[in-house]
């Protein structure tokens, strides 16, 4: 769990590809050329919290309040908190470049379809010309704000209101867009981050929601947690959290044929993947005031067994195939992208030269698993670069492999990988190799490895022990300091070498989001063939992949299973995968 916001100053700058203290001495100094820069971005800061709790909730002024929309309706914004809906008030303007941005996104009505009142009908959606601006402002020739990112009419009121903001209590001296979730008990907290998200089910919004409910609810934010790509064979444990106020009177867990459940406790349960597919897992937690049900989809796949196995984790946010990052202490993070999540698109950052590459061997990206220092906020650094603050963590992260099936023949079969160390401390984070056979307890392979400050070290290990058997793999961060641990270019080989290898067609390949609704990408070789076919096996499509990622639309496709069956250029490879439309 995360401690409050611990205020941290580390001025940083670019040192041989790895971000170093720009406050070390001098002699360090002198070999710095600053290389990353604060940039303006359309997408929200990372100050938000790591998780919200109800000592994040902000008092109203008031709510008493009638707001007018443009069109003359009136809003009681008391009594639709009396009623017990929330309100998620988007204060903007009409000359903010931001705004727009957020606007044509499409976040407000996506949000406005889950939860408002054709969806689960928690909430109300407001957009407030924060300014005053003019009905015919609001709705000027290229920039009507009346309509949403398809050209159609919003579905939630669009008001014209300089004073709202104030009269409520909500500071707008940071600038607009400014997103606002208002609820029960005259309390709200900023939500930005929670609406701006790549998540289509709105998982972290719909946890703030539950910091508003009283002892007459019903169970919310029923949420799994665990690996949900699994492998035949393999056991892993799958948590579920939710909330409530009034005592939970049962719990209950159901898995369709192919997966198995053993019940570690209500709220954790052991999931055994039995057969290749995709499998939807529910749980319902009731109390006396009703139940709420939660559901996860699983796919199952089979154990790596052809080598050379390499992952360069280069696609933004995206793991390659093979390896699960493991978040054990429940912070939302755990091993993710540098260029993404983990640091830099999350903070609002880029590299001054935008050609060059952070990762092991020249590669775009990375993976970092931060140590007892997470970044949340950046500044100008008073010596170029840039300043850190953030928050004091506990974390408990692992990089988990798929299993790999090591043939007994094998000559000498070996795990490779770089790592590197992101600040330059006394005492920085390590890296350690852990193995275990298949569902067995794992056994250190690697002691831990220290990281060099400023360059990527290469760390392999034998496998020859475990010839004939199959076996996943761990690394484990050893957490000593404020530091953070990257890791790239991972490579499983038969023969020793740790050299750059061809990964196969079944490691590059990969669908998201699964499940789907309007579109899914292929992620896959270029030149593949791509074809959908129904669950009972007639061709639906055929697309050939013209680069590494393939969008295809899915809106004239009826909700139910699919199979996608890529084949590589050469015809050699075919890969199946499943893929639900809900």
């Amino acid at each position: 769990m995360n401690k409050l916001i611990t205020r941290l100053a580390l001025s940083i700058t670019l040192a041989g590809g790895v971000l170093v203290p720009a406050t070390q001495a001098t002699a360090q100094q002198q070999l710095v050329a600053p290389n990353l820069q604060l940039v303006e971005s359309s997408t929200p800061s990372g100050a938000s919290q790591l998780r919200a709790t109800k000592a994040d909730l902000n008092n109203l002024n008031t709510s008493k309040y009638v707001a007018k929309d443009i069109n003359g309706k009136e809003y009681d914004i008391d009594a639709i908190l009396k009623s017990g809906k929330a309100i998620m008030i988007d204060f903007s303007a009409t000359w903010c470049k931001w705004c727009w941005e957020l606007h044509k996104s499409g976040a407000l009505e996506k949000l406005y379809s889950k939860f408002g009142p054709e969806g689960t009908n928690q909430i109300e959606v407001f957009w407030v010309e924060a300014d005053g601006a003019s009905k015919s402002k609001i709705q000027a020739k290229g920039r009507d704000w009346t309509k949403d990112s398809k050209g159609n009419p919003v579905p939630y009121p669009i008001f014209s209101d300089a004073r709202m903001a104030a009269k409520l209590g909500i500071d707008l001296s940071k600038g607009v867009p400014k997103l606002a979730l208002i609820g029960p008990g005259n309390k709200w907290i900023d939500c930005r981050s929670e609406v701006e998200t790549s998540d289509p089910d709105f998982k972290q919004f719909e946890a703030l929601l539950t910091l508003f409910m009283n002892k007459g609810d019903k169970p919310q934010a029923v949420n799994f947690s665990g690996v949900t790509d699994l492998y035949i064979g393999e056991t892993q444990t799958m948590k579920i959290s939710y909330v409530t106020v009034a005592p939970i009177t049962n719990v209950e867990w159901k898995a369709p044929e192919g997966i198995t459940l053993k019940k570690v406790s209500n709220e954790e349960y052991q999931v055994t993947a039995n057969k290749l597919g995709s499998y939807e897992i529910e749980a319902t937690v009731t109390n006396a005031n009703g139940s709420a049900t939660g559901k996860v989809t699983v796919t199952v796949s089979e154990p790596i067994s052809s080598y050379p196995f390499f992952c360069a984790m280069d696609v933004k946010d995206k793991l390659d195939k093979g390896w699960r990052s493991i978040d054990r202490d429940g912070d939302g993070f755990g091993f993710d992208s540098f260029m993404g999540r983990g640091c830099l698109e999350r903070l609002n950052l880029k590299f001054n030269d935008p050609n060059y590459k952070p990762g092991a061997e020249s590669s775009a990206d990375y993976l970092i698993s931060w140590g007892t220092f997470f970044p949340l906020e950046t500044q100008p650094g008073k010596q170029g670069g840039v300043s850190f603050s953030g928050s004091t963590i506990e974390p408990n992260n692992e990089l988990l492999s798929a299993p790999l099936v090591i043939p007994a023949d094998a000559a000498k079969p070996t795990f490779s990988c770089y790592i590197n160390s992101f600040f330059e401390e006394k005492k920085v984070d390590q890296l350690k190799v852990m193995v275990s056979e298949l569902n067995g307890t794992p056994v250190e392979l690697l002691a831990p490895q220290a990281p060099i400050a400023g360059k990527w070290k290469l760390i392999s290990a034998d496998l020859s022990a475990y010839k004939g058997k199959t076996i996943k793999l761990s690394l484990v961060p050893v957490v000593n300091g404020q530091s953070g641990i990257g890791v790239d270019q991972l490579r499983v080989t038969m023969d020793g070498t740790t050299d750059v290898e061809t990964p196969t067609l079944n490691v590059e390949t990969s669908l998201y989001p699964n499940p789907a609704s309007d579109y899914v990408t292929v992620r896959t070789r270029v030149g593949s063939t791509i074809e959908f076919f129904t669950a009972d096996g007639a061709l639906l499509s055929t697309t050939q992949a013209m680069g590494e990622e393939t969008t295809i639309a899915l809106a004239q496709l009826p909700a139910g299973r699919y199979l996608v069956r890529i084949t590589s250029l050469e015809g050699g490879e075919i890969v199946l995968r499943p893929l639900i439309i809900k």
